[in-house]
C-alpha cells in the first residue's frame, strides 16, 4: 500500500505535458518502451510495462538540479510516457555517427576526460541517492549542450531493491550481490576504455553468440583488455581490479589525472599498473609501471630501497623536465607513494 502511495505521489508531482503524437519522430526502441523525438530539444519515452514506475521514481528522486543527470520535464497526460531533454549519445559521438572507430572521431582527449569526470560525478550523485544504475555505459550517456548527462533509469536499483536492467555483454564481472556500487564501478571502467580507446573492451568477441560468457570468463581469470600506451590505462586497470570502493574515489582520481598535481591515491594492482603524467603541452602520455630503462637502472643502483627510490624519482624528474610525478609506482618489489611535488 505504501509503495502505491509513493507512486501516486511521484506521478502527481510531475508536470503534465501535451504531446502532438502525429508529429513524433521515431528514434529507438528499448527494453520496455519506445523513444520518439518531440523536437530538437525534447524526447518522449513511452513505456509499455511497469518500467515507467521505476523510471518515474528514480527521476523524481534525482530531481532536475544536477547538471549530469538528464532532466525529466514531465509526463504525458495519460501517464504512460515521460518527457526528457534531448541529447546525443556519447557512443554515437565517438563513432562520428557512422559506426567508425572512435579513434578517428577527432575529439580531443581533454574533451573526453571532461566527459568522464562529469559521468563520474553524475554516477556518484546517483549512488549518494541510493540508486544503482545497473546499466552504466556510453550508450546511457548523452551530450546536452556542453555537458554529459546520464539517462535510462527504468531498470535501476532503488534503496537496495532488485534491478531489472543488466549491463552490456562486455561490462559485467560476476559479482555477489549481482548489482551493486562495485558493479557500476566495474562497468564505468569499461566505459572509460571505450571513451579513450574508441572501441568497446574485447570488441573482437562481438561476432560470437556467447560473447558475454566469453567476456565473463576472461574477467574471472583476471584477463583484461590491453591498456599499455593508453591514456588513463592504469586507471582502467584499477576499475577492473576492484581498487575503488566508491565513485567519490573515482571522481577524485579523474579530477587529478593528468593535472600537474601529485596524488595520494595508491593503487595496488601488482606489476601491470600504469601511471599517467600530464606534459607541459597539455598532451597525455602513459608509462608502464616498470618505467623507462633509464629510470629502472637508477632505481637498481640504489639497491631498491624505498628512500632511495624516491631519490631516483627526483633525478628522473629533473633529467626529463617532468616536475611532478604523480601515482604510486609498482617497480619490482618497490611500492612507495610520492605525495608532494618533486
Amino acid at each position: 500500500m505504501r509503495f502505491k502511495k509513493d507512486l501516486l505521489k511521484t506521478a502527481s508531482s510531475l508536470a503534465s505535458i501535451d504531446v502532438d503524437y502525429a508529429s513524433l519522430e521515431y528514434l529507438a526502441v528499448g527494453g520496455s518502451g519506445t523513444i520518439y523525438a518531440i523536437n530538437s530539444a525534447r524526447i518522449l519515452k513511452e513505456f509499455d510495462d511497469a518500467g515507467i514506475h521505476m523510471e518515474r521514481r528514480v527521476s523524481q528522486r534525482l530531481g532536475s538540479d544536477h547538471v549530469n543527470i538528464v532532466r525529466c520535464l514531465g509526463q504525458t497526460r495519460d501517464g504512460k510516457g515521460l518527457v526528457y531533454e534531448r541529447g546525443r549519445s556519447v557512443r554515437e559521438v565517438l563513432r562520428g555517427g557512422n559506426g567508425s572507430d572512435g579513434g578517428d572521431s577527432g575529439i580531443p582527449l581533454e574533451t573526453r576526460a571532461a566527459w568522464l569526470i562529469e559521468a563520474a560525478e553524475g554516477t556518484q550523485y546517483m549512488h549518494d541517492q541510493g540508486i544503482i544504475h545497473a546499466d552504466t555505459g556510453c550508450h546511457n550517456w548523452i551530450i546536452v549542450g556542453e555537458h554529459l548527462k546520464i539517462i535510462d533509469f527504468e531498470g535501476s536499483s532503488l534503496d537496495g531493491g532488485d534491478a531489472a536492467a543488466s549491463y552490456e555483454w562486455f561490462s559485467y564481472k560476476e559479482s555477489s550481490p549481482r548489482i551493486s556500487v562495485k558493479t557500476d564501478i566495474f562497468a564505468f571502467g569499461c566505459a572509460v576504455y571505450e571513451v579513450v580507446a574508441g572501441k568497446q573492451p574485447y570488441d573482437k568477441l562481438i561476432v560470437f553468440e556467447d560473447r558475454m560468457l566469453r567476456a565473463k570468463k576472461l574477467y574471472a581469470e583476471g584477463q583484461f583488455p590491453h591498456v599499455e600506451g593508453l591514456p588513463l590505462g592504469g586507471l582502467m586497470l584499477a576499475f577492473w581490479k576492484a581498487c575503488f570502493d566508491s565513485m567519490q574515489q573515482v571522481v577524485r582520481e579523474l579530477q587529478v589525472a593528468g593535472v600537474a598535481d601529485t596524488s595520494d591515491v595508491d593503487y595496488d594492482y601488482g606489476d601491470v599498473g600504469i601511471r599517467e603524467v600530464k606534459q607541459p603541452t597539455s598532451s597525455y602520455r602513459s608509462y608502464p609501471a616498470d618505467a623507462p630503462a633509464t629510470f629502472t637502472s637508477l632505481v637498481k643502483t640504489f639497491n631498491d630501497s624505498i628512500l632511495n627510490a624516491q631519490s631516483a624519482l627526483q633525478i628522473y624528474a629533473s633529467t626529463t623536465k617532468k616536475n611532478n610525478i604523480r601515482r604510486a609506482l609498482n617497480l619490482s618489489k618497490i611500492k612507495t607513494r610520492v605525495i608532494q611535488h618533486i
